[in-house]
Parts: C-alpha cells; sequence; structure tokens
C-alpha cells in the first residue's frame, strides 16, 4: 500500500555493491543490504537526505529475486502515488548521481514505487506509478 518517490536499486545492483563490502551476516540478502546501505548514508554525511526500505520487484522487472530496495527522499504515501522530483531538492534532482559518487552505489533514475503491503505471494502486487497526465481535449 506505501509508495515511495526515489531511486530504485536492483537486485543485481544491490548485490554488486554489497559483495565487496564484505557483509555482516553469512547468509545476507536484502535485509543486510537495507542496513548497509543505510549506515553508509549516514557514514558520508547523507543520511540526512535519504531513507531506505525494502520493496517487492515490480512485476514489469525480469527478475528472478523477490526484493529490491528503494533510497527515497522522505516521501511516501500509503496510496499509489506518483511522486514528482522536487524542484528545490538537490537530493531529488541529482541523487543518482550523489549516491553514485559518494557511496558507489548504482540506481535507476527518479521513480515511484507503489506495492499492496498486504500481498504475500509472488508476484507480489507491485508496480512502478506513472504521473497522471491530464488535459482538456478541443
Amino acid at each position: 500500500m506505501p509508495s515511495y518517490g526515489g531511486f530504485y536499486v536492483t537486485p543485481n545492483a544491490w548485490r554488486t555493491w554489497a559483495a565487496p563490502r564484505n557483509p555482516p551476516y553469512k547468509g545476507w540478502g536484502s535485509t543486510a543490504v537495507e542496513e548497509m546501505i543505510h549506515k553508509a548514508l549516514w557514514d558520508n554525511g547523507i543520511g540526512e537526505l535519504f531513507r531506505v526500505t525494502i520493496v517487492p520487484i515490480p512485476k514489469s522487472e525480469p527478475e528472478d529475486k523477490k526484493w529490491a530496495v528503494m533510497v527515497y527522499t522522505k516521501r511516501n504515501s500509503k496510496k499509489p502515488l506518483y511522486f514528482p522530483q522536487r524542484p528545490d531538492s538537490k537530493a531529488d534532482l541529482d541523487g543518482k548521481q550523489m549516491l553514485k559518487d559518494t557511496i558507489g552505489l548504482e540506481t535507476t533514475d527518479w521513480v515511484t514505487v507503489w506495492y499492496d503491503g498486504n500481498s504475500t505471494t509472488k508476484p507480489f502486487d507491485s508496480q512502478f506509478t506513472q504521473p497522471l497526465i491530464t488535459g482538456k481535449s478541443q
């Protein structure tokens, strides 16, 4: 049921990022990576700009895993909304590059992910949301 606006990290990207950083658990996965990214953000002085959460992989993504990671900018909603980038937010506008340059994390461009928190089986009800385009037809 939540929507998050920010930067999506695929399972391949988070595995590539985490492996050389020696995850703290023997059987590490998305939960360990969520904690590692959170710590890296704060250790590198950008923790106040971003939050990290695990999200189900949207149905449109060809992944064999269940979970991805979302690095978002304090914007979430329980409704399936699209969050546009805020023009006055450096984290919204430059977050992808900030994450790459500061902690070495590869992400997508800005996206909004929504998922049904009540889904319990794969494929989870998860999707990238799009902006509403409104206009008057003439």
